[in-house]
């Protein structure tokens, strides 16, 4: 399968074994943005795609949580539900 940015659409990317970054873009901290290549195959709208800093720092949020693990077994059953969905 070929890469390419879900933001700016470029081909112009640099891959690693599990991730590629987009030379183009960068985050807001001047890094290239990186995305999951499993991301890529499994996200039908590629626009949908978050980095890995996002992912991230959208897990950061609910960091608290995740350190009860009945907390944590309730919110990823969530997300797997919504997977199937």
């Amino acid at each position: 399968m070929e890469y390419y940015c879900p933001r700016c659409g470029s081909k112009k990317i640099v891959t690693y074994t599990t991730s590629f970054n987009c030379i183009r873009c960068l985050d807001n901290e001047g890094f290239p943005l990186e995305f999951d290549m499993e991301d890529f195959h499994t996200i039908e709208d590629k626009s949908e795609i978050l980095s890995v800093r996002e992912k991230l720092a959208f897990l950061k949020a609910f960091e608290g949580d995740f350190k009860d693990p009945e907390k944590r077994k309730a919110f990823l059953k969530s997300i797997e539900e919504d997977m199937e969905k």
